[in-house]
């Protein structure tokens, strides 16, 4: 075994042994593991205020002795043979229900409003004569308190170009139920020619009526994504800019003004996008700092039309200039953002959950918020609701999985983090040193051991 595989298996170890103490820590946040619809991972993508959760998950495996041949199983992407690939799920009254898919074993849970109402996508078949599946398409969903999904039944005339497959995705939902995403549409110009671009919508299910959201530039514009909608019908997401090459911006569009979409610009880069906005009008996502190709930072915003500068930088955790990465996915009505951001010094893939309170200016890393003895790495909080409660996705026993953080009534961080990079740090010293480092892990454990009873009690 190499040097460094070495010190990956003993690092591994050590991780493992965090679990050895069974006594529970008091947290900022009480973790509540959402759970999965078969064995594989999971995901969760919002959360609204009657703390449900909506997201996707893995179909159980199907191993090779227990296929039937009258009734094989659905090959998924990962080649992996399972009684469904992914469903879209509701975690409502303490449990995960499945909410089906449109036909080919793919559905998505993206967006859920405070009546239990969740959109999405799924992959829908196009069937022969012989029953054989010909082609397939995308196609956005709904759900009705934990119903099973149906097709978004949009009235529009897509009119696409030849040989071009619908491609809808439903990506949030009002409470008023108006439904935000995109579409393939076929855009003419003044001359008769056309396009098939993707296209920001709004789509009034009550009233069945679907409006093509318009982008910066009627001329220069090519493609676009409602991604949010908040109260008062304001949708943010992202579009193709004027300037050169037309990179994506984040935009804003008001009812109240429908004629042209508003770019929200940049700190400097190429590219921005909005992910979230609140009824107060704040925006939250993430935008480029710099035009140079060999740099990775695009960092998360706050968007504040109120001030003389409204775009904000949300502050970095990165102790490193390479790694500054960061995302905000959601804000709430309280001004609190939550998303994921690159940390140099995370376990699993190099990024961390986080939650900022624009009120305050307080940023905290979420690992450091939970009971270190329950294992998670959380790495991306992807919704927020009014009373602080937050979902999103991390690592448990090797497999992503959805959580939620309930806010507690105590302050002090767990610093879990903190705890465990020291622990790898010192096991990759000794091994460096060439010290008998499974003696010294040992030793590591059961001071951690005795750190948990202090800490405790």
């Amino acid at each position: 075994m190499s040097k460094k595989s070495y010190t990956r298996l003993l690092i591994s170890t050590f991780i493992t042994g965090l679990t050895f103490s069974t006594a529970i820590q008091a947290a900022p946040y009480d973790l509540i593991d959402l759970g999965a619809l078969g064995d594989g991972d999971a995901f969760s993508f919002a959360i609204n205020n009657l703390n449900e959760v909506t997201g996707t998950s893995e179909g159980t495996i199907v191993l090779e002795d227990d296929i039937d041949p009258d009734n094989p199983p659905d090959l998924c992407a990962d080649n992996i043979n399972r009684v469904f690939c992914t469903h879209a799920f509701l975690f409502t009254n303490s449990a995960m229900v499945d909410l089906g898919d449109l036909g080919l074993s793919n559905s998505h849970g993206l967006g859920i409003n405070d009546d239990s109402v969740v959109v999405g996508f799924g992959i829908v078949p196009t069937i022969n004569a012989d029953n054989e599946i010909i082609a397939t398409q995308e196609t956005a969903l709904i759900s009705f308190s934990g119903a099973q999904v149906v097709a978004i039944p949009f009235p529009l005339d897509l009119d696409l170009a030849a040989n071009t497959q619908p491609r809808q995705r439903a990506l949030d939902i009002s409470n008023n139920r108006l439904v935000v995403g995109y579409t393939l549409f076929r855009k003419f110009d003044d001359e008769g020619a056309s396009n098939t671009l993707i296209q920001p919508y709004v789509y009034d299910y009550d009233n069945d009526s679907l409006s093509i959201i318009p982008l910066f530039s009627n001329e220069i514009a090519r493609s676009g994504s409602a991604r949010a909608i908040n109260s008062s019908g304001v949708v943010v997401g992202w579009a193709s800019s004027e300037e050169v090459n037309n990179p994506p911006h984040a935009l804003r569009w008001d009812p109240a003004s429908p004629e042209l979409s508003v770019d929200l610009g940049t700190f400097g880069g190429f590219t921005s996008a909005a992910w979230a906005i609140n009824d107060n009008g704040i925006i939250v996502g993430t935008s480029d700092t710099s035009i140079e190709f060999n740099t990775n930072e695009s960092i998360a915003f706050i968007y504040d039309a109120s001030l003389a500068t409204p775009l904000i930088r949300i502050p970095e955790f990165s102790e490193q200039e390479e790694f500054k990465f960061s995302v905000a996915r959601d804000i709430n009505n309280n001004n609190q953002v939550v998303g994921t951001a690159q940390f140099s010094t995370a376990a699993t893939n190099g990024n961390t959950a986080f939650m900022y309170d624009y009120n305050t200016g307080s940023l905290i890393n979420l690992n450091d918020m939970v009971d270190c003895s329950l294992n998670w790495e959380l790495y991306n909080a992807t919704g927020i609701n009014d009373a602080g409660y937050i979902t999103g996705t991390g690592v448990f026993e090797g497999k992503s999985r959805s959580f939620m953080l309930i806010p507690t009534a105590d302050t002090t961080p767990t610093d879990c983090t903190e705890i465990r990079r020291a622990a790898r740090d010192q096991v990759r010293r000794d091994i460096n040193d060439g010290a008998g480092s499974i003696g010294f892990l040992s030793l590591l454990l059961g001071s951690l051991v005795l750190w948990r009873r202090k800490k405790v009690n």
